[in-house]
């Protein structure tokens, strides 16, 4: 699930969805696509950019490249 936000917003949607699907929330993968202020979680990711119409079309390639890695974080 791609979550198109900043910091705040990713957590709580996140959260939410724990909530909503606590039994199967581990099946989820979650993608944050940083279009916040501070992106602090898309730092640490090393995410290198945050995500604008113009970049969008680079952040989906990412998304379909080898480059792309899923990391396991904890649950903030």
């Amino acid at each position: 699930m791609v979550i198109a936000s900043g910091d705040g917003t990713f957590a709580s949607v996140i959260h939410q969805i724990k909530t909503a699907c606590s039994s199967n929330f581990h099946k989820f993968v979650f993608i944050p696509m940083p279009i916040g202020s501070g992106n602090d979680l898309a730092k640490t990711l090393n995410y290198k950019n945050r995500v604008t119409m113009l970049n969008l079309n680079s952040f989906l390639a990412l998304l379909n490249s080898t480059k792309f890695l899923l990391k396991e974080v904890d649950l903030w």
